[in-house]
C-alpha cells in the first residue's frame, strides 16, 4: 500500500516569541468553512495514541476516520476505521475514558452520540447515547468537571442558545439525561470555543460570535454566566482557534482570518490585547508548496504536533494531495 502525503501546513510553536493543549477540547471549525462541496473531508486533532503529541486525524463524508500517529514520524495513514457515517455524523473526538488517548466519536444529526475507544484498538462503537438532539445541537465535548475525562456537551442554535452537559464523573448515562442545561449561551452566530481559559483543567463555557465578541463563562464558579468578554475580536471571517500557545497552561484567544493572517491573545496578560500576528506565506517543500494562495479554502488545525507544551499553528488544505 503506497502511503500518500497530507496537505497540511505546520508551523511549529518555537518560531513564535510567546499545555496544555488540551486534547479532551475538539473545537469544531465554523459551518462555513466546512462546505462539502468544498471540503469532502474534516479534519481532527488528537492524540490518539497517548504520546502526548497530537496526530493528523480527517473524518471522510462517506463514513471513513484516518489517522496518521505523530509517533512514526506522520509517515501516511495508520489507522483506517470505517463507518463512521456520512455528512450528518459530526465528529467530537475526546478522551472519554481517560486513558490518556484520544477516542472516536461523532454526534449524529438524529440524535446520536457514539463511542469508539481507543483503548479496545478502535474495533467498532463501544458506546451508543440516543436522545442528542437534531441538527441544532452541535457537540462540544470537554472535560468540564475535572476528572480527568471528557464529559458529553452540546451546545444549540435554538433560541438564546442552550448548552447542555453530561458529566462522566457520574457515569455517561446511554438515556437523554442531562447533569447541567443552561440556557443564554447565544444562537446560530455565537460559535462554541469551550477551553480551559483560567487553568484550573476544567474546560470552560465561551463562544466567539459573528459580531466580534468573544464571552467566556468559568467554570470555577458552576458556570454562573458571562463573566470575561472581550471586542474586536473580528466578523464571521475570523474563524475561533483557542489553545495554549505559550504553554502557560491556560488557552489563549486566537483566530484564523480569511485573509491568511493568524492572531493570538495571550491569557498570560488577561486578554489585553493580540499579542502575535503571523501571516503565513510559505509551506514545507515536502507537502508540495512554495507560495500559498489558500487563505479563503485552509481550515486551521491547531494542536500540540511536536509534544513541546504548546499548541502550534497549523492549517489543512483541499488541493488533492
Amino acid at each position: 500500500m503506497v502511503k500518500k502525503r497530507k496537505s497540511i501546513l505546520l508551523i511549529t510553536s518555537t518560531v513564535m516569541t510567546a499545555s496544555i493543549f488540551n486534547f479532551s477540547t475538539f473545537v469544531p471549525v465554523q459551518a462555513a468553512t466546512l462546505d462539502n462541496t468544498v471540503a469532502p473531508i474534516i479534519p481532527i486533532t488528537g492524540d490518539f495514541d497517548g504520546d502526548c503529541k497530537s496526530d493528523i486525524a480527517v473524518k471522510t463524508k462517506d463514513g471513513r476516520w484516518l489517522i496518521d500517529y505523530s509517533s512514526n514520524g506522520f509517515n501516511g495513514w495508520d489507522v483506517f476505521e470505517y463507518g463512521c457515517g456520512s455528512t450528518t455524523a459530526h465528529p467530537a473526538p475526546a478522551d472519554y475514558d481517560g486513558d490518556g488517548k484520544t477516542d472516536i466519536a461523532v454526534k449524529t444529526d438524529d440524535g446520536r452520540w457514539l463511542i469508539d475507544y481507543s483503548s479496545n484498538g478502535f474495533n467498532g462503537w463501544d458506546f451508543t447515547k440516543s436522545g442528542i438532539g437534531g441538527t441544532a445541537c452541535h457537540p462540544v465535548p470537554a472535560d468540564y468537571d475535572g476528572d480527568g475525562k471528557a464529559d458529553l456537551a452540546v451546545k444549540t442554535d435554538d433560541g438564546q442558545g442552550s448548552w447542555l452537559i453530561d458529566s462522566s464523573s457520574n457515569g455517561l448515562s446511554s438515556s437523554n439525561v442531562w447533569d447541567f442545561n443552561q440556557s443564554q449561551y447565544g444562537g446560530s452566530t455565537s460559535h462554541a470555543v469551550p477551553a480551559d481559559y483560567d487553568g484550573d483543567k476544567k474546560a470552560d463555557l465561551a463562544v466567539k460570535t459573528d459580531d466580534g465578541r468573544w464571552l467566556i463563562d468559568y467554570s470555577s464558579n458552576g458556570f454562573k454566566g458571562w463573566e470575561f468578554t472581550k471586542t474586536g475580536i473580528g466578523d464571521v471571517t475570523y474563524h475561533p482557534m483557542p489553545a495554549d500557545y505559550d504553554g502557560d497552561g491556560k488557552a489563549d484567544l486566537s483566530v484564523r482570518a480569511t485573509d491568511g493572517r493568524w492572531l493570538i491573545d495571550y491569557a498570560k496578560n488577561d486578554y489585553g490585547c493580540w499579542d502575535y500576528t503571523k501571516v503565513v506565506e510559505r509551506a514545507a517543500t515536502s507537502y508540495g508548496y512554495s507560495i500559498l494562495n489558500i487563505y479563503t479554502s485552509a481550515v486551521p488545525v491547531s494542536a500540540d504536533y511536536d509534544g513541546d507544551g504548546k499548541a502550534d499553528l497549523a492549517v489543512k488544505t483541499y488541493d488533492g494531495k
